[in-house]
């Protein structure tokens, strides 16, 4: 592991540049406001976008985070942008349902046209994992209640992290691990402490 490591520096270098989206994307469930998580977030997924296009050469099946953490952080402008009344729709969240759909079967097209010979199992399955977890992490942001969000932002994290374990990405294993730990400390914070002092 450590000659491919030191061997390999298109994997190293995506590695480093996802420790960049683990920090941000941690900070972000750290925060008390909706907006605040969501500018966090378009950071990280910026981060992670490179993150997993620069391996793409290496495993196809990584073009699903490559695409679905570009349409993310194109999710969070628009939701960032919000009050806005254009950014405010409710079409936006089924628009970006779509394209995360879309980019799930293009992801899986990608990986059957660029792969040397017959696809695993695996490959498809991450795929569907973190198509399904992107869109409820959508939903998660969209709705403007932090507690909300951490809770559905929670679920999102655990399929982003079986996603990570089958594409053997570090950085993004690290991620999930501590943005889950980030959203279970931000909802004893704020989100418990209030119901026990109810």
């Amino acid at each position: 592991m450590i000659e491919f490591i030191l061997n390999n520096k298109i994997w190293s270098t995506a590695q480093v540049i996802g420790l960049g989206g683990l920090f941000m994307i941690c900070l972000s469930y750290l925060q008390n406001s909706n907006k605040r998580i969501v500018g966090y977030q378009l950071i990280g997924t910026i981060f992670f976008f490179f993150h997993f296009l620069i391996q793409a050469p290496l495993n196809p099946s990584v073009y699903a985070g490559a695409l679905l953490n570009g349409a993310s952080a194109v999710r969070c402008v628009v939701f960032y942008m919000r009050p806005k009344k254009w950014a405010s729709h409710i079409a936006w969240l089924y628009i970006f349902i779509f394209i995360f759909g879309l980019c799930g079967v293009s992801s899986c097209l990608l990986s059957m046209n660029f792969s040397d010979g017959p696809v695993p199992i695996t490959t498809f399955i991450a795929i569907i994992i973190s198509t399904i977890a992107t869109i409820i992490g959508t939903v998660a942001i969209y709705i403007i209640n932090p507690k909300k969000t951490r809770a559905l932002g929670l679920v999102a994290s655990s399929g982003w992290f079986c996603h990570n374990i089958i594409i053997w990405t570090i950085p993004g294993m690290i991620t999930e691990l501590i943005t889950m730990t980030s959203i279970i400390i931000g909802m004893v914070k704020f989100d418990f402490k209030k119901n026990i002092q109810k």
